[in-house]
């Protein structure tokens, strides 16, 4: 009998090792035959799900963005967390504090760079900012409903703000230890905000551990 081969599994599986590549070395180690040789199986079997470098990369970007919406997805539903808790530990998920952090941060910023100069790797992106963008802004609104986040300015706006902010963070930790060192206190991080008109943080609320 034919062995049963799981397709989607095996391209998420080819997904995975492309994305351990770009986090250990940047997307110009990304060949057939780097990725065949991580996986374990032969460049003929790559090509058979992927037919291009570029498709490699490209469906690597898309694996990337379902995991960390599915990890988000998970923080979301979690009814036993205040939305300021989840508002931090979101920003807190795609900051490079940990291995996993340092490895999403350095796959996510070398597609901000690629997006540049490939008009698909930067619809893809796009696609990746605007959801981010609307999680953010869905948990600024519950902030705003239960009175942690006081600002008269659009959600929309806020979430922009702050995604982009994070971006920064993320980029000047990745290069800077000891910037995200002076961000972590006691293992929780300290976000703070420097525009007057919104003070989303209060005394006690704005620590995530």
């Amino acid at each position: 009998m034919p062995k049963i081969v799981d397709h989607d599994q095996r391209r998420a599986e080819i997904c995975d090792a492309v994305l351990g590549l770009i986090a250990r070395g940047g997307s110009r180690t990304v060949t057939t035959r780097s990725v065949a040789k991580a996986t374990g199986w032969s460049a003929g079997t790559v090509s058979h799900y992927f037919d291009s470098r570029d498709e490699l990369v490209l469906g690597a970007l898309r694996r990337a963005a379902e995991l960390h919406e599915q990890e988000l997805g998970r923080l979301l539903a979690d009814r036993g967390l205040a939305p300021m808790e989840k508002l931090h530990l979101a920003i807190r998920a795609t900051l490079p504090i940990d291995e996993r952090g340092v490895a999403l941060t350095r796959v996510f910023l070398d597609y901000y760079a690629d997006a540049a100069n490939c008009a698909a790797v930067h619809a893809e992106v796009m696609r990746c900012l605007v959801r981010w963008r609307g999680l953010i802004e869905r948990l600024v609104e519950g902030c705003k409903d239960d009175g942690s986040i006081v600002s008269s300015r659009d959600s929309a706006t806020l979430a922009v703000e702050l995604v982009a902010l994070t971006d920064g963070f993320a980029l000047h930790a990745l290069l800077d230890r000891a910037f995200m060192d002076r961000l972590v206190e006691n293992d929780g991080i300290r976000i703070g905000f420097l525009d007057d008109t919104w003070h989303p943080i209060e005394s006690g609320v704005g620590r995530v551990s």
